[in-house]
C-alpha cells in the first residue's frame, strides 16, 4: 500500500527527514574516511597498546621470578624478548581483528559506479554491480548513462552522473 503524498513537498511521507539522513550519512563518511586513511599504522599502534598490558605481566613475573627463585638476572630481559617476538609473529594472524571500522550495507556502496536502466527525473532504478537499486538523482540521468553513488537514503542510492575523464577537473 503506498502512503499518499505528503503535501507540502510533493513527495511522499518517507522523505521527511531525508536531510537529516544524508547529514548523517555524510558525517559517517567523514568519520570512516578519517580511520581508513590512518591505514596500517594505526592498527599497529592498537595491536601495541593491546599488548602492553601482557608485557607489563610478564615483566613483573619475570623480576619476581628472578628474586623469589634467585634466577638469573639475564632471564628477566629474555623472557620480556620471547614475549615481544611472540607479539611480533602474531601480528599477522591478528591484523584484522584490529583494523577499523568499515563501512557496511549501502555505505560501503559509496564511490561505486553503476548505470542507469531508466531515466532518473529524480528517481528511478540503477545496475550497480549484478544489483538493481532504486536510485535518486539531483539531476535528470538518462537512461544507460554512468553515475556514482555519493551515498544512500534508507534503500534508496543517491547518485550523481558520471563525468567523463576529461572532465574531471572543470
Amino acid at each position: 500500500m503506498r502512503r499518499p503524498e505528503h503535501p507540502s513537498t510533493g513527495g511522499s511521507n518517507d522523505d521527511r527527514g531525508s536531510d537529516a539522513n544524508r547529514h548523517v550519512n555524510k558525517a559517517m563518511r567523514r568519520r570512516l574516511g578519517r580511520s581508513a586513511q590512518l591505514g596500517s599504522l594505526a592498527t599497529w599502534q592498537r595491536y601495541t597498546l593491546f599488548q602492553l598490558p601482557g608485557i607489563a605481566v610478564v615483566c613483573a613475573l619475570a623480576t619476581l621470578g628472578a628474586y623469589w627463585f634467585s634466577l638469573p638476572a639475564w632471564m628477566i630481559p629474555t623472557a620480556v624478548a620471547v614475549w615481544v617476538v611472540k607479539d611480533v609473529l602474531l601480528y599477522p594472524a591478528l591484523k584484522t581483528a584490529y583494523e577499523g571500522a568499515k563501512p557496511v550495507g549501502q555505505e560501503s556502496m559509496v564511490g561505486l559506479v553503476g548505470t542507469a536502466t531508466e531515466d532518473l527525473c529524480p528517481r528511478g532504478q540503477v545496475r550497480i554491480g549484478p544489483e538493481l537499486w532504486r536510485a535518486e538523482s539531483s539531476t535528470t540521468v538518462p537512461a544507460g548513462h554512468a553515475v556514482r553513488v555519493t551515498g544512500s537514503d534508507g534503500m534508496t542510492m543517491l547518485v550523481e552522473p558520471e563525468k567523463p575523464d576529461g572532465d574531471q577537473g572543470r
